[in-house]
């Protein structure tokens, strides 16, 4: 039986931020003993975030290829929230001094025209396809604050919101249903 508590690795996780530490895996009572604990705790740190970076705007997916994942030991996608302040439409200037380790990542970015109604199986792509309205190149700021990969526990990879620091979007462009995504080039 553990005491984890999700708050309290999500105030040690948000100090940690601001104090523009080193990224280092969360230890002892901290440590989130499953992978929903570490989502709870990714939760836990939108209470604490929201005041300075507003509300979940998007989420994103982190560790999608086989190449990250051989690289950090994880195997499997892991998701993230992008909070609405930092959602930065381009062109802007920001600074690298406003981070601790920044890494620059390029995406593609969907906005759903429909919600996804929840259910307790995976979506089909052509149920979650129907559902895209736009699409835009983007720029994912991922804010790893030094960490060394090959030593990251996923557990804190995910309750440190999957190291998601905002993005930087181009122009929305409506996407037609008939369009297939799958392999298109940038």
């Amino acid at each position: 039986m553990t005491d984890f508590n999700a708050g309290q690795a999500a105030r040690f996780i948000a100090d940690a931020h601001r104090a523009r530490a080193a990224f280092q895996n969360l230890q002892g009572d901290l440590t989130p003993p499953t992978i929903a604990d570490a989502y709870a705790a990714q939760e836990a740190l939108v209470e604490i975030w929201q005041a300075d970076y507003g509300p979940v705007a998007g989420l994103k997916i982190a560790t999608t290829t086989k190449v990250l994942q051989e690289l950090t030991g994880i195997d499997h996608p892991c998701g993230g929230m992008i909070y609405q302040n930092r959602i930065h439409k381009s062109p802007i200037v920001l600074k690298a001094s406003d981070y601790t380790h920044v890494v620059i990542e390029c995406e593609l970015a969907v906005v759903l025209k429909a919600d996804l109604a929840g259910q307790s199986t995976p979506y089909a792509a052509a149920d979650v396809r129907s559902a895209v309205g736009e699409a835009m190149a983007v720029f994912e700021l991922i804010e790893d604050r030094n960490a060394v990969y090959k030593d990251c526990d996923v557990r804190t990879l995910i309750a440190d919101n999957s190291w998601n620091a905002g993005i930087v979007a181009g122009e929305r462009i409506s996407v037609p249903a008939d369009l297939e995504l799958n392999g298109l080039a940038g």
